[in-house]
């Protein structure tokens, strides 16, 4: 059986606000599908919280369009 897949598009896994809202639903929703993180900088005290199953991708810019 073939996983769906969810995209979050953020600019950084730092601060606390929206961030870790966005981490807590992913670690939740990789129990049952595919995530992915699209970041402009992938450095942040949440990256540390993704489950292991989580993939990062990031992006080769300095600000979203």
């Amino acid at each position: 059986m073939i996983k769906k897949k969810i995209l979050f598009l953020i600019n950084d896994f730092r601060g606390g606000g929206a961030e870790g809202v966005f981490v807590k639903l992913a670690n939740f929703f990789a129990l049952k599908y595919e995530i992915h993180f699209m970041v402009l900088n992938s450095k942040g005290s949440n990256k540390n919280k993704l489950r292991s199953n989580i993939k990062i991708i990031k992006l080769k810019k300095k600000k979203f369009n």
